[in-house]
C-alpha cells in the first residue's frame, strides 16, 4: 500500500458555536455535544434507545441535535434526592 493511502483523510473539525447550531452531527460531534463518549452513543443506537442515521457504510452515523436532546431528556432524573434521607438509609445498612 502507497504512503498516500494510508494517510487519514484530514476533517475540518467544528467550532463548539457551529456544533450547536447544525442540524446534523457526526458520531464525534455528537458526543462532544453530549459529553458522552463515542462507545456509549454506538451503544444506545444498538439498543434502539437512541435514532440515528446511517451513511457511507456500516458504522457511520450521523445525529440529530434534536434526537440527542430527547435521548438526553429520557437519561434525566425527574425526582430530587434528599441526601440526608440518603445518608441515613446508606448508614443503617452497615
Amino acid at each position: 500500500m502507497t504512503m498516500s493511502r494510508l494517510r487519514r483523510r484530514r476533517v475540518r473539525t467544528r467550532t463548539q458555536a457551529e456544533i450547536e447550531s447544525a442540524v446534523w452531527l457526526s458520531i464525534r460531534e455528537a458526543s462532544a455535544y453530549t459529553t458522552l463518549s463515542v462507545k456509549v452513543l454506538y451503544a444506545a443506537v444498538q439498543r434502539g434507545a437512541l435514532e440515528a442515521v446511517r451513511v457511507d457504510g456500516r458504522r457511520r452515523l450521523v445525529f440529530k441535535r434534536l434526537w440527542l436532546d430527547a435521548y438526553l431528556e429520557r437519561l434525566s432524573v425527574n425526582h430530587p434526592v434528599d441526601l440526608r434521607e440518603w445518608r441515613q438509609g446508606a448508614s443503617n445498612t452497615k
